[in-house]
């Protein structure tokens, strides 16, 4: 069984992209166990938004797909001291606007 799963997720060694793979794996199994020794649960987005900020600044359309598929189903939150966002299309707007920053 376990061979089976370590062939699934093998990556080629000389595949570019191994590294980030392995970094991103790493990260999520750290924010995983430290969410749940600490419980501080927002702690498992880090690796969510490493990957966002990647994805932002290799290829940032797929982000601004990503922001349109999310329009829809966004909610507007209201935050303490009276500030009010839509979640999660208002963050992926700013994500954009910064990224476009760097790019253009």
């Amino acid at each position: 069984m376990l061979q089976r799963l370590a062939t699934l997720f093998a990556t080629p060694k000389e595949h570019p992209q191994r590294l980030l793979f392995l970094a991103l794996a790493l990260a999520t199994v750290a924010a995983l166990w430290g969410a749940v020794a600490t419980e501080r649960w927002w702690l498992m987005g880090i690796p969510a938004a490493l990957l966002l900020a990647w994805a932002a600044l290799v290829d940032f359309q797929q982000i601004y797909f990503l922001m349109l598929g999310c329009i829809p189903i966004s909610i507007e939150m209201e935050l303490p001291g009276g500030l009010g966002t839509d979640l999660p299309s208002e963050p992926l707007m700013w994500l954009l606007t910064l990224s476009s920053v760097l790019w253009f």
